[in-house]
């Protein structure tokens, strides 16, 4: 799945999702394949992460709210719009399998699939896929779900002890903060409900409502949080 756009302004630091290290996934998806003995297709989806992820993200961020672009990644661009695009190359599938840290099992009486918690608690990521519909969970296999961290040794015993020993990263995107994909980064002023300035700020892309950590405006007896922007 190719959704990384290009923006050069992004000051790369760490792994993630979002950010040029795109390149060296898809390489090594490739070679991995290729190992395997299956195809390997690359999805293009710049575009509709752009509109459906990056723009929620950056549009929650003006409001001083915390966006969880995950959840809206899993739920309108690899759950669906990947998938799409799939079928309407020609690409046919069963089932869709990805390493997501959780579990799906089906309810007999209900007739319904349920999402569950990955057997590896501290690694669970079934949090970022509660928007996931009926018919996108019974077509979807974790197959890391009901596994802890013996699939390392299933994959070095196959010969892929270079992906499954990878450093891991959960991260949204390749840099140190987010504020790397705001433009509105205008430093101001910050002031308390009665108006007297406490400090400066860096831009109110480096800031949530109900922040407490990174003000720098220290040596104030009670702690205080950010309320507007």
């Amino acid at each position: 799945m190719k959704i990384w756009g290009g923006k050069s302004s992004l000051d790369v630091k760490k792994g993630g999702c979002y950010g040029s290290g795109e390149e060296l996934d898809i390489r090594e998806a490739k070679e991995a394949a290729k190992q395997i003995g299956i195809p390997h297709y690359v999805i293009d989806l710049k575009k509709e992460y752009q509109e459906s992820v990056i723009q929620y993200f950056v549009n929650e961020y003006k409001e001083g709210k915390t966006p969880n672009p995950c959840v809206f990644c899993n739920a309108k661009i690899k759950f669906d719009a990947f998938l799409e695009k799939a079928f309407s190359l020609g690409i046919d599938f069963d089932y869709f399998a990805t390493g997501h840290y959780a579990q799906i099992k089906f309810d007999k009486s209900s007739k319904r699939y349920f999402l569950h918690k990955g057997v590896h608690k501290s690694k669970d990521q079934s949090y970022f896929l509660y928007r996931l519909k009926q018919s996108q969970l019974k077509k979807i296999m974790f197959p890391l779900g009901n596994k802890r961290k013996e699939y390392i040794e299933i994959a070095r015993k196959n010969g892929f002890a270079k992906y499954a020993e990878k450093k891991e990263s959960q991260n949204f995107v390749e840099c140190e903060h987010y504020a790397s994909l705001l433009d509105f980064n205008k430093k101001g002023k910050i002031v308390d409900i009665r108006g007297n300035v406490l400090g400066t700020h860096e831009g109110i892309g480096h800031y949530t409502i109900g922040q407490r950590k990174n003000l720098k405006i220290g040596g104030l007896k009670n702690p205080y949080y950010i309320c507007r922007t």
